[in-house]
């Protein structure tokens, strides 16, 4: 498989927003400050919003399960999750459509 250019990584990082990214999978986001919270998609038991969101930087952090990063590392967690639960359901004949990311996340560091 082909590298990604540490060029095109940056240009990606500068010019996408993450919290539209964010929003756009349907977690919803609340003004703190200057930043912006929710709950972390990443871990089981997130009653209140531990993940914080900086626009200005373009970065993300959860206070809860240690997980953040860049617009690409959050796209990339959410993407091989939807991969590998295609791939799943495609290999075992059925269908894990309602499988969560906290489920699979659970199993993930069960192993």
């Amino acid at each position: 498989m082909a590298r990604i250019p540490d060029e095109a990584l940056e240009c990606l990082k500068r010019e996408v927003s993450l919290a539209r990214l964010i929003e756009a999978q349907g977690v919803k986001l609340i003004s703190q400050g200057k930043d912006l919270a929710c709950r972390c998609p990443w871990h089981e038991g997130d009653d209140t919003p531990s993940c914080i969101v900086s626009p200005k930087t373009n970065l993300w952090h959860c206070f809860g399960c240690d997980a953040g990063g860049s617009c690409v590392i959050h796209a990339m967690s959410v993407h091989c999750f939807t991969a590998c639960r295609s791939s799943v359901s495609r290999d075992a004949g059925h269908r894990f459509h309602a499988m969560s990311v906290q489920h699979f996340t659970a199993c993930r560091s069960s192993s």
